[in-house]
């Protein structure tokens, strides 16, 4: 059975909204929002999400070139892992406020 894919429906969903929250101001809105969530949750989960956008950040410029060098989005995946593993021990080592 052969599935076809649309490749890009994430792209142009990713689009949409960033769009749709940038026509509605909501930009700092939600910040504060998903910060205020640590209130409730501990810093964990705050740095957390602010990690895995980081390594989101690198693993979406990564894809760019997967269809050149596939082999290139997994040495940026694990780079992730790497940069999110090291930034929480370094910011636990030095006691950095998060």
């Amino acid at each position: 059975m052969n599935i076809q894919r649309n490749h890009y429906f994430y792209p142009i969903t990713a689009i949409f909204l960033m769009l749709t929250i940038w026509y509605l101001n909501y930009n700092l809105d939600l910040f504060l929002q998903i910060n205020q969530i640590s209130l409730f949750t501990g810093e964990g989960v705050w740095s957390n999400i602010t990690i895995l956008g980081n390594a989101l950040t690198i693993l979406s410029c990564g894809c760019l070139l997967i269809y050149h060098r596939p082999a290139l989005l997994w040495h940026f995946f694990i780079s992730g892992i790497i940069y999110g593993s090291l930034s929480l021990f370094w910011a636990s080592f030095i006691s950095a406020q998060k």
